[in-house]
């Protein structure tokens, strides 16, 4: 096949698109109404899911998964858990009675005291504000609350003062530690403190009545090394797609689960089902615009066959000029799509604009991103190739000698 056939082939095609401007804008229009209202569910879709998602994935609390009933966790065990791809921090705990404690910022008259209670933190902890560092052996992170109670920042030395029943007397030691940051209030409410494992394991080991000569508080009983369990830990799976899994390996080990499963499950089960929902609709609204756009270009195709007889009889071959139909599908497709996007877009702003606020989501009720208009760009072509089979396959058949009937 000559390249300047299937070119020319082209050509005519597009001319004759402009010949006929009002059935070609009929046609375009046609396609932009098949496509828009898809765009704009998509969008919808999109927006509304992805606002649930992201107020999920928001909250640290939905991803923890807290275990009830009481147990002793081993070392082992725990390191053992980090290796699990659904489990994004884990860390031992001490007994919850063990954690309260006082911190105390100036003295004198401008003394602050502050009641907090102190959780075990480590390397990838969720509650940790972005870019701050787990804290060490002298380090403390403190929620905002806590921060705002006791009129600290970042870099600030604050007081741990821990007391104890010792003797039939009341004994009491300080720490002083210093303030690595600050949790949000979005991640962490109430007067928290953030610490490093081994501080809260001193802590409670000087409540029991023990020494700990590492940090200097010389009284107590002298015990060999800690056994290596603890009864509690902090856990968080590492997304809201794996806390179903977590909470089912957990659950078949016989422990009891605590989690935010049944919400998470809700927003995900939504966005499959409406994922289902749009296949669905998209498919029953390609497959009649495509059986529709098919039959306008069959049709455009008989009505000039004689013409595309004339073109055969000078010399064009079959295969060339079967690229008329094909050039007519893509050129309205392309167009219509072009309209149906400058409509979407249109839409989406004013949805935004006028609906965001209703449902308290902003400016997301509606987001068309562009990786959707790209797929449906490339879905709409394909589906105007297919639609201009039919026409190709009858203009293909069309006998040159047809041309000399038509001429006479």
């Amino acid at each position: 096949m000559k390249p300047w056939y299937s070119g020319q082939a082209m050509v005519l095609g597009w001319r004759d698109l402009r010949h006929e401007p009002v059935a070609a804008l009929c046609q375009v229009l046609a396609v932009m109404a098949v496509l828009t209202p898809l765009l704009l569910l998509y969008g919808l879709k999109t927006g509304v899911i992805t606002h649930l998602l992201d107020d999920l994935r928001k909250d640290v609390r939905t991803l923890q998964v807290s275990i009830v009933n009481e147990t002793n966790f081993t070392t082992d065990w725990i390191v053992a858990r980090r290796q699990d791809p659904a489990v994004g921090f884990i860390q031992a705990h001490t007994r919850s009675l063990a954690t309260d404690v006082d911190l105390v910022v100036g003295q004198g008259t401008e003394q602050r005291l502050g009641r907090a209670t102190l959780l075990a933190s480590g390397a990838g902890d969720p509650l940790l504000p972005d870019a701050t560092l787990p804290p060490d052996l002298h380090g403390i992170v403190v929620s905002r609350a806590l921060a705002s109670t006791l009129k600290v920042d970042t870099g600030y030395e604050v007081n741990l003062m821990v007391s104890r029943k010792w003797q039939g007397g009341l004994q009491a030691v300080r720490l002083p530690l210093t303030v690595a940051g600050i949790v949000p209030l979005e991640k962490l409410e109430g007067a928290v403190a953030l610490v490093a494992l081994d501080t809260l394991v001193d802590v409670e080991r000087w409540r029991d009545g023990a020494a700990v000569p590492e940090r200097g508080w010389m009284e107590g009983e002298e015990r060999g090394p800690r056994v290596p369990s603890f009864p509690n830990i902090r856990l968080y799976a590492a997304s809201l797609e794996a806390v179903a899994p977590l909470v089912g390996r957990l659950s078949a080990e016989g422990y009891e689960v605590r989690s935010h499963l049944g919400a998470i499950n809700g927003i995900l089960t939504l966005n499959h089902g409406l994922d289902l929902l749009f296949v669905m609709l998209g498919g029953a609204a390609a497959l009649g615009g495509s059986i529709a756009f098919g039959a306008t270009l069959w049709a455009n195709v008989l009505r000039k066959q004689g013409f595309v007889a004339l073109i055969r009889l000078q010399g064009m071959r079959r295969r060339a000029v079967m690229f008329f139909p094909l050039t007519q599908a893509v050129a309205l497709t392309l167009g219509g799509f072009g309209v149906s996007v400058a409509v979407a877009e249109l839409a989406q702003a004013l949805i935004n604009r006028f609906l965001g606020p209703e449902f308290g989501i902003g400016s997301a009720v509606c987001r068309i991103l562009p990786e959707h208009i790209g797929v449906a760009a490339l879905l709409a072509l394909a589906l105007a190739i297919v639609a201009s089979l039919a026409a190709a396959a009858t203009i293909a058949r069309t006998d040159p000698s047809q041309g000399v009937i038509h001429v006479v």
